[in-house]
Formats: C-alpha cells, sequence, structure tokens
C-alpha cells in the first residue's frame, strides 16, 4: 500500500476509534441506527451470523454494547452473560430487555479483568470489538474463564461486501481478511495459548471472516 494511502487509511481507522468511544458513551441511545447506517442494514444480521459457531454450554458476550444480540440468545434459551464498560450501554440493554419482559445477566466491567472463575464459560463471543480485543490481559482473562475445551467466536475483524460500492464505501473501516491486523492478531493469540481457526462465512450479500480461538492443548 502506497504510504499516503496507509497514513489516510490510519488516521480513518483513529477517527473509526474515537467515534465508537462517543457511541459507546454520551451517544449510546444513537449506536444501533448508526451501526445499521454504516453496515448498509447488516448489523443484526452480521452479529446473528456468529450464532452457529457457538458450542453448547455458557456463553459469555463481550461489550454487548445495547444488548440486541444478548437478546436474541436469551430468546433462543441460551445461558447467556454479558459483560460491558459503558453504563449508557447498560441502561440501553436494560430498557430493552425491560421492554421485552427479559432478565439478563449484564455485568459492568473490564474484559481485562472478569469477574468470573476459571473455566467458566464454553463459549465467548465478540462482534465488532473495539481495541481491547488486543490487549494481552484480555487474551489471558478469556483463556482462563474458557473450558478447556472452550471457544472463542470473533466477528466484525474484517468484512468483504459482494457489491463494489458498498465495499468501497465500508471498506475503510469494516475492512476484510486480507489484512495485515488480522495476522497480527491471530499470532499474538497463538502466543496466549490458542489454536485459531478463520472461516470465511459467504452469504449473498458479503463475505464475514469469523475467527475462533480454541484452547492450544499442546501448549
Amino acid at each position: 500500500m502506497p504510504k499516503n494511502q496507509n497514513f489516510f487509511q490510519e488516521n480513518l481507522i483513529k477517527a473509526y476509534l474515537k467515534a465508537t468511544d462517543w457511541l459507546y458513551g454520551p451517544l449510546a441511545w444513537a449506536y444501533d441506527l448508526v451501526a445499521w447506517l454504516v453496515s448498509f442494514g447488516y448489523w443484526s444480521r452480521l452479529r446473528r451470523d456468529a450464532l452457529a459457531f457457538l458450542t453448547p454450554g455458557k456463553i459469555l458476550e463481550t461489550g454487548f454494547g445495547t444488548g440486541s444480540l444478548m437478546i436474541e440468545m436469551k430468546r433462543r434459551g441460551l445461558d447467556v452473560t454479558g459483560i460491558d464498560t459503558s453504563w449508557q450501554m447498560q441502561w440501553v440493554t436494560g430498557r430493552k430487555s425491560l421492554h421485552q419482559d427479559l432478565a439478563l445477566r449484564q455485568i459492568c466491567g473490564r474484559v481485562q479483568s472478569l469477574p468470573f472463575s476459571q473455566s467458566m464459560f464454553s463459549n465467548v463471543l465478540s462482534t465488532f470489538p473495539t481495541n481491547y480485543i488486543t490487549d494481552p490481559d484480555t487474551l489471558a482473562e478469556i483463556c482462563r474463564v474458557l473450558t478447556p475445551a472452550g471457544r472463542w467466536v470473533i466477528v466484525g475483524l474484517g468484512l468483504r461486501f459482494k457489491s463494489r460500492v458498498k465495499q468501497f464505501l465500508a471498506g475503510w473501516f469494516l475492512g476484510d481478511w486480507e489484512n495485515t491486523w488480522i495476522k497480527s492478531f491471530t499470532d499474538r493469540a497463538e502466543q496466549a495459548g490458542f489454536a485459531p481457526r478463520l472461516i470465511l462465512y459467504e452469504t449473498d450479500a458479503y463475505v464475514l471472516p469469523i475467527l475462533m480461538l480454541e484452547k492450544n492443548h499442546e501448549n
């Protein structure tokens, strides 16, 4: 990639991360609308795609945001707990669950310091995670709370629309699986004791990379 293009992309990503800070804070009320717009209406579908890759057992959703996916899992009868640092997101999720007469287990806390015992969850689910995902403490903590046969499913490290126009408009912040960032993250995950597997999940409208991390029993 040319230096100028790389510099432009890096600054756009920084701006995007700053925007997510606002959306997870004072603009949490607008999160669902913004997410729907930037994904051309596919936001909920993109996250639901991850559910097909979960194994039976307890689920921890990290960074659950406005709670829509957690509510979907609860409706399906899944045993799910959510953790998010944003009290604004906690409030939005609480209002949603109250409106739909659902009782959710939602915890305000950091993924880098999970308040759970060892080997408590069969699945950890992270969809369109923010930069907490790369923290070494995050990797260590998720490895700790997963069962020996547990699985960490991550969606949102990349996306490729089949429409050239949509890909052009969204590609700078949603990226695709060919970028070096995913390779860098999987290398870190391996060092933390995970065996990564990348699935390219193809639909009529997009190809979605789904990263599955399982404990490496050879370590």
